[in-house]
């Protein structure tokens, strides 16, 4: 009796580890899916390198689609995926700068002779 008892033990024993093995999986899956996910959190992204000449290039862009109303610093940054620690120092040098503070937006610079 206790053999049959032992091997019942046994039996119970490795399904139970089975079961686990299969909901630690699960749970391994369901974590790289909400990884990937990317619910709104901020998470630390490696940036790509960019040239002088592109990244003048793509703030150009992005202020020009912004047209008359401006676009801001940080939204540049946004918009071109270029560091906001690159963006700010540039776009006074390349742009025209409107407002103060937090309101500072900035639209392209007329041309000369025109």
């Amino acid at each position: 009796m206790t053999e049959g008892l032992d091997d019942k033990i046994a039996r119970v024993t490795a399904e139970l580890n089975k079961l686990r093995q299969q909901k630690l999986e699960e749970l391994k899956r369901v974590m790289r899916q909400l990884e990937g996910a990317g619910d709104g959190a901020p998470t630390r992204q490696a940036y790509r390198r960019f040239s002088e000449q592109e990244v003048k290039e793509l703030l150009e862009k992005a202020v020009t689609e912004a047209g008359d109303e401006g676009v801001s610093a940080m939204k540049a940054a946004e918009i071109t995926s270029i560091p906001y620690t690159r963006v700010r120092p540039l776009m006074p040098k390349l742009f025209k700068k409107t407002g103060a503070g937090r309101s500072t937006l900035y639209i392209l610079k007329p041309k000369r002779g025109k």
